[in-house]
């Protein structure tokens, strides 16, 4: 996969005809956000014809500390049962799920359950492990662990599709910091997205000419080869 500064080169090189000027009217950062816009929304179609979530699209949040808090979460009022949190960038809005790959322990494999069985993790190899007296919930872009155990537990692993990927720059623990993405890592779309694709045998505009129509430039200067690539739903 590219990574976002091959992307910001490439929509550069396109709109100026292979000549990319020092004083171009775009900086790169308001380029990336164009690209995350975009993205966003083909990633969405791309995962929803396929009906699950592909590597390419997977973003790893690392190791994250949970928070303590009072179940009813308000400065107003106490419900007086004590529950943990976390706070994760916003997901993509899938038809069907809330892609979230993977909610669990820091050993990326024992997962912690959502009890809505309608927001389960969006990976249809996973099943649910045995009850580890610990359930989680998502409100928002806030997750909530819930149970007997759950108070024991400091730490957990996220991995999921998020909206704004170049907007996922850190990941924070205590006393460290893990880079999860910055604009040499591979951007978390898929190659065939980058171009005309079609999915249910319908062309879809790739995300070099939507960026490129949104800066001004259309693509007349360009020179993109057409990739036809097949999405069908599952």
């Amino acid at each position: 996969m590219a990574t976002l500064n091959e992307i910001v080169y490439s929509l550069k090189n396109m709109a100026s005809g292979g000549k990319t000027p020092v004083d171009f009217p775009f900086s790169d950062a308001q380029i990336a956000h164009f690209v995350d816009n975009n993205a966003s929304s083909l990633r969405i179609d791309d995962i929803n014809a396929k009906g699950f979530i592909d590597n390419s699209n997977i973003q790893d949040l690392g190791c994250q500390q949970l928070t303590k808090v009072d179940s009813a979460d308000c400065t107003l009022v106490n419900f007086g049962v004590d529950v943990k949190y976390l706070d994760i960038p916003a997901t993509l809005q899938l038809r069907k799920n809330n892609a979230i790959e993977f909610f669990g322990m820091v050993d990326k494999t024992t997962i912690i359950p959502f009890y809505d069985a309608d927001i389960v993790p969006y990976n249809r190899y996973i099943r649910f492990p045995k009850k580890l007296g610990i359930s989680a919930s998502l409100i928002g872009s806030r997750i909530y662990v819930r149970g007997a155990n759950a108070l024991n537990l400091c730490y957990v692993n996220v991995r999921g599709a998020f909206q704004l990927p170049s907007q996922v720059s850190s990941c924070t623990s205590e006393g460290a910091t893990e880079t999860c993405y910055d604009w040499n890592c591979p951007y978390p779309v898929g190659q065939h997205l980058l171009e005309t694709h079609y999915i249910n045998g319908q062309a879809v505009e790739g995300l070099y000419s939507r960026v490129l129509k949104e800066l001004g430039f259309g693509m007349q200067n360009s020179e993109v080869q057409l990739t036809k690539t097949e999405i069908k739903p599952v």
